[in-house]
């Protein structure tokens, strides 16, 4: 049986300070999800590769930004006509998904080191509330 994976990227979802507007490219994305799930029917899992948001922002943090994502998400599983339970979503941050002034300080310490795969694992997990404001 086939398995249908939907791939989607760069969606920058979160920039009021620019004049372009996401809503330009990703409404017609939902309608395009919509003519591919009449085509192929829904996917049976969805991976969205990065860049949900636009970055840590004064104007608009990361937060609420992610916000927005989340009903971007909602509308696309609508228009795909499944669900999270049938669909599962998988995210790979993006460069602009976190707040890298927060973190990659004390991730390229130990990647400077050779550190391994454990050591990164106990500097992301040493300090979670700074991870949270990411």
């Amino acid at each position: 049986m086939p398995l249908t994976i939907l791939h989607l990227s760069d969606a920058h979802i979160g920039r009021p300070r620019d004049k372009f507007s996401s809503d330009a490219v990703l409404k017609p994305l939902l309608e395009d999800l919509a003519v591919m799930k009449a085509k192929l029917g829904p996917p049976d899992l969805i991976i969205f590769s990065g860049d949900l948001a636009y970055g840590n922002l004064a104007e608009m943090p990361l937060a609420e930004q992610f916000a927005e994502v989340r009903k971007w998400i909602e509308q696309a599983y609508s228009r795909l006509g499944t669900t999270l339970a049938r669909a599962p979503l998988v995210v790979v941050p993006g460069n602009h998904d976190i707040n890298r002034g927060s973190i990659l300080p004390e991730i390229t310490k130990f990647l400077a080191k050779d550190a391994d795969a454990e050591e990164v694992r106990k500097v992301m997990q040493s300090e979670p509330a700074r991870l949270r404001e990411c």
